[in-house]
């Protein structure tokens, strides 16, 4: 029986095993594999797309805030959340990078938003551009914005991480005009009108009382707006401009400080209006007895020097010479001592504060002096406060967390160079300064403890060797006047003849009895008598340290003051002293701690080898530390003015608790007995 071998040929299986293993098969289909590669690339493609597609159009999830807190599943997930703004912004900078901080409430919970560089500077852009650009929120604002979600072990927060996807909703565009708040007016929009009564520089600001007529309205000008404006100088003469006695209109968010006390934040510049003044014009041998005026001078700039966030510039004219004192962002920001140096003249608007100084509101260079270049050797003590241009190398580099300190040589000697951390983070030519660098630098000349210096206060300070220096080949500039010397004092009298010579310049030989500090003058009060009697004089915090050293002039010091008599319904009649000069010196005794209890308010002691205890953290700000000894202990308090004149080694002793002497006056803060130590020498190791 035959089989059937034509099904078998055709079976699919050997159909595929005979064009496998017999070399004489031809192919019966060929593929374009490149074709396949380009389809499959096409349909990836499509596939992508249309994963973006349907991810751009899903809904990202709108949550409350109880629904995101602390819940650790929603780490790093991006949500939509709304609320309303509950306090003010704050704004920090550290290396150079900005971050932005604000706390929203929708009712369910609170939780603090941030926005940080590059999005925190592009804000800051927008906001200096125009206010209705400005996306950075105040109290009361209503916003809604897509967050990325951060769960911490015990804190929540959101990152905005661009602007585009923060919606801001002002919840006011019109002020109420009022003369007087109440905590029922929180998150209104408002306008107050009056006259700026104190300033004084807190951490969240500028705080400032303001007298309508009918009550007196805190206001708070929040350091946002001088990251809103940096190098605006339309809104840094606003801000300059309020000074005690300046008429201003202040508009802004009534914001509750911790709940209770409402007070004025405004939100823009233009919240902040100066009222037109009455400007006199006059010589500067006129300004003591315009005290509380507002005056415009023609003068020359002198001598540079800064004060805890000012810089005091002695200025001239033919007649007498006075101290102005300008906004610390103001001058670094706008006098580059390459062009505009000593010898400068300046057309100042300002109020005069006392017989010897101007705050300035307004300026305007008449005509340029560029700073000298110099060759190091030729720079003396002479100098001190001039402006000038150096060349040479850098040795000795050391860079700090709060200074950089380097030794710039030439051919003709060398010189000290200081730069302060502010000044050293904005350096437009930092990489420059490298051991061994030949640079070009500009600043003034300091004295700092015996040794000279050159202070770099300006971002452009520091060039390469090459830099074309505007005033090379000019000569130290000639200052009118012999001497920077201050308004000198009227006829010599007694105590008791005091009251015959209010508004009159006088000079008077009196014993120093004790001293403090008058927070709304921003004042020191030395009490002193003569065998007629005894009276206030009122000094400015320089001078004060400057000529009663604590290690040396206590009380019983005797003393001669120059100054004009003046009345006050708290004071009486007392001084305002431009001058004082140390007749006869009393040593402060040098007590321990119990004693220094036990001596009258006012009186200042030497302590000599105390612990410090909670010593401060931080080398600027004011500080508050406890000393101790065998016998007691007592609270020390050094004002921010002072601390910065410490020397570093003393703070660092300072800082890691060691053993140190102190030198202050013994004063009542809140029952609470201290020590002040009201000048940067009144600590030693």
């Amino acid at each position: 029986m035959g089989e059937d071998r034509s099904r078998e040929k055709t079976h699919p299986f050997l159909d595929i095993e005979y064009q496998l293993y017999y070399g004489s098969a031809r192919p019966t289909k060929v593929f374009n594999l490149t074709m396949l590669k380009v389809i499959s690339i096409i349909f990836v493609a499509l596939g992508l797309i249309g994963v973006y597609y349907l991810a751009s159009i899903a809904p990202v999830p709108t949550m409350t805030i109880d629904q995101i807190y602390g819940q650790y599943l929603l780490n790093y997930a991006t949500v939509i959340v709304k609320g309303n703004v509950t306090g003010i912004p704050y704004l920090s900078e550290r290396s150079g990078r900005i971050s932005i901080r604000f706390p929203i409430n929708d009712s369910t919970g609170e939780m603090n938003l941030y926005i940080y560089d590059p999005e925190a500077s592009v804000a800051l852009k927008q906001c200096n551009e125009s206010f209705s650009k400005c996306k950075i929120p105040f109290p009361g604002d209503y916003v809604e914005a897509l967050v990325q979600v951060r769960v911490r072990e015990t804190y929540t927060y959101g990152i905005i991480q661009s602007i585009d996807f923060l919606k801001l909703k002002r919840n006011s565009m019109t002020p109420v005009n009022v003369t007087s708040l109440s905590i029922s007016m929180e998150n209104m929009y408002v306008r107050a009108s009056g006259i700026v009564t104190s300033t004084r520089n807190v951490s969240s600001g500028l705080l400032l009382d303001l007298d309508t007529g009918e009550d007196t309205i805190t206001v708070l000008v929040p350091k946002a707006l001088d990251y809103m404006y940096r190098d605006n100088r339309d809104y840094l003469m606003r801000k300059q401009s309020l000074m005690v006695g300046i008429k201003a209109n202040i508009s802004g968010i009534v914001y509750l400080y911790r709940g209770v006390s409402p007070e004025i934040v405004p939100r823009c510049k233009e919240d902040i209006e100066i009222q037109p003044l009455s400007i006199k014009e006059v010589t500067l041998s006129e300004i003591p007895a315009l005290v509380g005026e507002v005056v415009k001078v023609d003068v020359v700039m002198g001598q540079v020097e800064y004060e805890s966030g000012k810089y005091v510039v002695t200025v001239y004219d033919d007649t007498g010479s006075v101290e102005a004192v300008f906004d610390k962002d103001t001058f670094v920001s706008e006098f580059d001592p390459y062009n505009i140096g000593t010898g400068s003249r300046l057309s100042i608007v300002g109020t005069v504060e006392s017989p010897s100084r101007i705050v300035v509101m307004d300026y305007d260079v008449i005509e340029r002096y560029p700073s000298p270049l110099l060759a190091i050797g030729d720079i003396s003590e002479e100098l001190d406060g001039y402006t000038v241009v150096v060349r040479g190398i850098i040795t000795g580099l050391s860079i700090g967390s709060s200074y950089t300190i380097f030794y710039l040589e030439d051919e003709t000697g060398r010189i000290k160079v200081f730069i302060p951390s502010s000044t050293f983070s904005i350096l437009s030519r930092k990489a420059l300064v490298e051991e061994g660098n030949r640079i070009t630098l500009a600043g003034y000349i300091d004295v700092y403890r015996g040794e000279l210096e050159i202070v770099v206060y300006t971002s452009g300070g520091i060039q390469s060797s090459g830099y074309p220096v505007p005033g090379e080949g000019e000569g130290i500039p000639v200052l009118p006047g012999a001497a920077p010397t201050p308004p000198t004092g009227g006829e010599k009298v007694s105590i008791a003849e005091l009251e015959n010579y209010i508004g009159s310049a006088v000079t008077v030989e009196a014993v120093f009895n004790s001293i403090g500090y008058d927070s709304d003058r921003k004042l020191y009060v030395l009490e002193i008598s003569d065998n007629t009697g005894s009276t206030k004089a009122l000094a400015s915090s320089s001078l004060t340290r400057s000529v009663i050293d604590p290690w040396s002039v206590g009380c019983g010091s005797k003393l001669e003051i120059e100054g004009v008599v003046k009345q006050d319904p708290q004071l009486g009649v007392y001084i305002d002293v431009s001058s004082i000069s140390v007749i006869e010196p009393v040593e402060p005794p040098t007590v321990s701690v119990a004693e220094a209890k036990d001596m009258p308010l006012g009186t200042i002691v030497i302590i000599e080898d105390v612990s410090v205890e909670n010593p401060p953290t931080s080398p600027t700000g004011n500080w508050i530390f406890r000393i101790s000894d065998e016998t007691d202990e007592i609270k020390v308090f050094i004002p921010s003015s002072a601390v910065d004149k410490i020397p570093s080694d003393v703070k660092q002793a300072v800082m890691n608790g060691e053993i140190v002497s102190i030198a202050g006056y013994v004063d009542e803060y809140r029952g609470e007995l201290e020590i002040v130590v009201y000048a940067g020498s009144g600590v030693r190791k």
